[in-house]
């Protein structure tokens, strides 16, 4: 908890040079939001979100402080068993006869040894920091890490929303969107998009990630 409150009271120096340092200490009815990772277009509606008098707590990877034991020699065998006995799952690593398998095999064989603790472990802290700050909901840019997957997808099992909102450029043609796909609907429940163009170009991957897309704009750009 108190690892909490002193990163909370340095990324508010940073981003707002100690501006509204007293809402972390105060009692608020309303209870607590989570910024996790890079705020990006959330930093503008923080001093909104205060006077209306929510809690505002930040949070990165690194707060976790993932440190997994990895057996690594045991999990590529593993791994390798899986994919090599299984014709379906090795012919998914071919490509014109050629089996590119082998530049992937020791990041596949790190994921297996590492995700099962450093999940666990993400889950368990959450759960603790919700109970403990009362927190709401949890509010977020682009994901591109597994900590940061994690982070919400602990939240979200936990019963709160998590409202992300696109950073950077998205484009939609032939059905492809850099797979930002993954980055910006896999683990939210809602995606704050700039614009109605970009939403129809995520929409359709809600079916295979359930989350609501709604145009909002970018405070970056309105400003």
């Amino acid at each position: 908890a108190r690892r909490l409150v002193l990163r909370s009271l340095v990324s508010n120096f940073g981003l707002r040079g100690g501006k509204g340092l007293w809402n972390l200490t105060g009692q608020r009815a309303r209870g607590s939001l989570l910024v996790s990772n890079a705020a990006y277009d959330w930093t503008s509606t923080v001093p909104v979100l205060e006077a209306k008098g929510w809690r505002i707590f930040f949070i990165n990877d690194r707060f976790f402080q993932i440190k997994s034991a990895v057996d690594g020699d045991r999990k590529t065998v593993e791994w390798e068993k899986l994919v090599l006995h299984d014709p379906q799952m090795a012919d998914c690593f071919q490509c014109q006869g050629i089996s590119f398998y082998p530049l992937l095999q020791d990041r596949f064989a790190w994921v297996l040894a590492t995700a099962p603790g450093d999940s666990k472990r993400i889950m368990l802290q959450m759960s603790q920091l919700i109970k403990k700050h009362q927190i709401k909901a949890v509010l977020t840019g682009t994901s591109a890490t597994f900590a940061s997957h994690a982070i919400s997808q602990a939240a979200r099992y936990l019963g709160l929303p998590v409202i992300q909102w696109q950073h950077g450029f998205v484009g939609g043609r032939n059905g492809n969107i850099q797979l930002n796909e993954y980055n910006d609907l896999m683990t939210a429940s809602v995606l704050f998009t700039y614009g109605d163009g970009v939403s129809a170009a995520f929409r359709p991957f809600t079916g295979k990630f359930p989350s609501e897309v709604v145009s909002i704009g970018a405070v970056s750009l309105d400003r």
